[in-house]
């Protein structure tokens, strides 16, 4: 059986933010939180002027909200686009058929 043909004609700004934010919040934690686990243990040399293990804890955080902002502008953005240009043309095959 031949592959539907569909276009995706808008993006919902609010879904692609949260989804967005997930998934960069989970890339950075499971990176800087060890990170900020081990820096704890570490003595400083030389004293840095705040606790700079605590950035290692905050980072995901800061990192999902910028995400999420982003992914909401691109999203505003492709909708804008797709009503001059068209949306993005996705293939899609039924897994019964396949």
């Amino acid at each position: 059986m031949e592959p539907q043909i569909k276009e995706v004609v808008a993006v919902s700004p609010k879904t692609a933010a949260k989804l967005a934010a997930v998934i960069m919040f989970g890339l950075t934690a499971v990176f800087l939180i060890p990170m900020a686990l081990m820096f704890m243990f570490i003595p400083p040399h030389p004293e840095p002027p705040w606790p700079f293990h605590l950035f290692f804890l905050v980072a995901p955080f800061l990192y999902a909200g910028f995400g999420a902002l982003f992914a909401a502008f691109a999203a505003w953005l492709h909708n804008l686009a797709a009503k001059r240009l068209g949306g993005l043309q996705i293939a899609i095959i039924d897994k019964h058929d396949a």
